[in-house]
């Protein structure tokens, strides 16, 4: 794993003091990003989730699930129930976590109104 994504929304702009506070507290905690109000502040390490086989650089804020083991979970009944598809689509796809596994078997149509996450679920699938 990545580490840790740190999101913080409604914290309003920060100074250059801040900015050096914030990126000093990063470092020593091993974060792999802080992100203000969806601006990357500092950004040791690209934050990135594995869904399946695929590595998923994800952007600022993005919604994953709580725990690895929920969504491995999540994504094995989907698996399964689907698994005779040939054609799928996923609402609210996110960054892929079910869609980008799917697409293994299936033809998928990933449908997701964050563009960010949008974004992030294509070209982790163009490049796996």
């Amino acid at each position: 794993a990545s580490g840790l994504d740190v999101a913080v929304q409604d914290g309003g702009k920060l100074g250059d003091h801040q900015r050096r506070i914030a990126s000093n507290f990063v470092t020593a905690e091993g974060l792999a990003r802080l992100s203000v109000d969806g601006e990357i502040v500092v950004e040791p390490k690209k934050p990135v989730v594995q869904f399946g086989s695929v590595a998923v650089a994800v952007p600022p804020g993005a919604f994953i699930q709580a725990t690895e083991a929920a969504e491995r979970t999540m994504a094995e009944l989907v698996g399964q129930h689907l698994s005779r598809a040939k054609k799928v689509a996923d609402l609210f796809a996110g960054c892929g976590s079910f869609a980008l596994r799917l697409a293994a078997k299936s033809e998928v149509l990933a449908v997701e109104g964050d563009a960010p996450a949008l974004a992030a679920l294509d070209r982790a699938f163009r490049f796996a």
